[in-house]
Formats: C-alpha cells, structure tokens, sequence
C-alpha cells in the first residue's frame, strides 16, 4: 500500500510550478536494487507520475550513515544518499500501522528513508511499541518540515 499516485502527482505539480525539481525515491522493504525500485515505481503508479510530469524517478543505490549520538536506541541510521542530500523533504503521508505499534499515523512514512536492509535491524533494536515510536519520530524529526 502506498500513497495514491494522484496524490503525488499533484504535489510534483505544485512543487515544479514553485520552481523546485522533484525526485520521487523509496526504499520499499527488501533488496535496494534497480530493479526492484523499477518494480515498485511501476506497481505504485510513481514511474507514470513521473513519465507525466517530468519527475525523476531515484535508482541512485547510495546510501549514508548520518550519526544521531543524542539518540536514545539508535546512534546513528543508514539511509539512502539521495534523501540525505535533498535541499528539502517532502514526505506525503497515509495512515499506516506496524504490528509493533499499532497505528502510526504519518510519523513512520519518514523511515522510508532508512535504507531497506537496514530497517529489520532498527525493528529489532526496539522490540516494543513504546521503543519502535521513538526511532520513528526521529526520522520525522530529522527529515524536518517543508
């Protein structure tokens, strides 16, 4: 389940005509390949939001470890390059749950950005729902508001 294409397209659309360039990127569970980002993009309709509206579609696989000492559990994540490199993120959130926390609302879609391996490892550092939140709301911290 993602968030609909509609939604996004709409959005790249308000982004572009404010001038800005936009590059949709995900980091779905699994493998980080090309062709499994190819996969995704076409199964959640993103590679025809962008064959639409002239988006870039990320397959850079790159990825950077950003430090977060002042972290409770985690110390640091690994996430994709291009998210860590962005003038601005733009998350478009849709409820979500997580059999650890329940519902998490708009917070977890931030931890799309951790890099996809990653994240069963960042789960099990947080072996309880109250624990697993807080990792969650780091990275919706740390991506910061558009």
């Amino acid at each position: 389940m993602t968030t609909h294409p509609a939604v996004v397209k709409a959005l790249v659309q308000v982004v572009q005509a404010a001038g800005g360039l936009v590059t949709i990127a995900d980091s779905p569970g699994g493998p980080f390949s090309h062709k499994g980002l190819e996969e995704i993009y076409a199964a959640s309709g993103m590679a025809q939001v962008a064959v639409e509206t002239g988006a870039h579609l990320n397959y850079d696989l790159s990825t950077v470890n950003l430090p977060y000492p002042e972290g409770k559990l985690l110390k640091g994540v690994t996430v994709i390059e291009g998210v860590a490199e962005a003038d601005v993120v733009i998350t478009v959130p849709r409820l979500k749950t997580h059999t650890l926390t329940g519902l998490t609302g708009a917070v977890k879609v931030a931890f799309g950005a951790v890099l996809a391996l990653s994240k069963p490892s960042t789960t099990c550092a947080c072996p309880r729902s109250a624990t697993l939140a807080r990792p969650c709301w780091t990275f919706a911290v740390w991506s910061g508001p558009a």
